[in-house]
C-alpha cells in the first residue's frame, strides 16, 4: 500500500502546523519571560524599605526602577481630595478602591492606594487619619489600560483605573507618576482593606504551549489517517 495523502489537503496542514507550532512556541517564550519577571518581583518586594519623600519620587518621573520598591513615605492625607475606583475585586465581591493623596511640607503629592471598600451603602465608612503621617508600602508605575477598557471620565469623576495626570489635573495637586500601594498591616482594622501585591504573577504558559504542540501533533495524525484511507480507497478502485 502506497501513502497518497492529498496534495491539498497536506499543504492546508502544513500551514495550519506551522501555526501550531508557533503559537507553542511563542507561548515557551512567554513563560521565559513571565518567570524572569516573577523573580525580579520577588527581589524587589524582599528590598528593604527607602525613606522618600513625595517630591523625591516625583522628581524621579516615571522610573521602572522605582517600581515595586518598599518604601516609608511621610507627609499628610488630603482626604478632601481622595478618589475611588470603580469595578474592584475582592475575595469575588465587586466593590471600591480608595486613593488619597499624600502631601508633603513642599505641596508635593503622591497618591496612596489605600485598599478595598465595599460598595456605597448608609453603613460604609472607612478611616481618615489626620497629622503626620507615614505610610509604608510600595510603589507601582500605573499599568496601563487595556485596549478594550473604558476610559477615565474626569469631568464626572467615574475613575476606572490610577492616571496620575489626569487625577492630579482633576484635584488641582502635583502629583508623582508613581503612586503607592499601602502595606496590609497600615489598616489592621476595618476599612478600607489594604492588599500588598502580588509576588508572583499567574503563569499558565506552559499549559497553552502543551495545548498547542498537541494539537499540532493531532494535526499530524488526522493528515496521516487521512492518507492512509485515501490510498485503501485506491487500491480497492483498481
Amino acid at each position: 500500500m502506497r501513502f497518497r495523502p492529498s496534495p491539498w489537503l497536506t499543504l492546508a496542514a502544513l500551514l495550519v502546523l506551522a501555526a501550531l507550532l508557533g503559537l507553542g512556541t511563542w507561548q515557551l517564550q512567554r513563560l521565559a519571560w513571565k518567570d524572569e519577571l516573577n523573580a525580579v518581583r520577588t527581589v524587589r518586594l524582599a528590598a528593604p524599605p527607602q525613606a522618600l519623600s513625595p517630591a523625591e519620587i516625583a522628581a524621579r518621573g516615571a522610573d521602572p526602577g522605582l517600581d515595586l520598591q518598599p518604601v516609608v513615605v511621610t507627609g499628610h492625607f488630603d482626604h478632601g481630595r481622595e478618589f475611588l475606583l470603580h469595578s474592584r475585586v475582592r475575595d469575588g465581591r465587586v466593590g471600591r478602591g480608595l486613593l488619597t493623596p499624600l502631601v508633603d511640607a513642599s505641596g508635593t503629592a503622591i497618591l496612596v492606594d489605600r485598599g478595598w471598600l465595599p460598595p456605597p451603602g448608609p453603613a460604609v465608612t472607612w478611616s481618615r487619619p489626620e497629622g503626620p503621617q507615614r505610610a509604608a508600602g510600595w510603589l507601582r508605575l500605573p499599568p496601563a489600560p487595556g485596549p478594550f477598557a473604558a476610559a477615565n471620565d474626569a469631568a464626572r469623576g467615574q475613575w476606572l483605573h490610577v492616571d496620575a495626570s489626569a487625577m492630579g489635573a482633576a484635584a488641582d495637586l502635583k502629583l508623582a507618576a508613581l503612586y503607592l500601594i499601602v502595606a496590609p498591616a497600615a489598616a489592621p482594622d476595618g476599612l478600607p482593606v489594604a492588599r500588598a501585591p502580588d509576588a508572583v504573577l499567574p503563569s499558565p504558559h506552559l499549559g497553552y504551549a502543551l495545548t498547542w504542540f498537541g494539537l499540532a501533533a493531532a494535526l499530524v495524525g488526522v493528515w496521516a489517517s487521512t492518507g492512509i484511507v485515501r490510498s485503501r480507497q485506491r487500491e480497492s478502485d483498481t
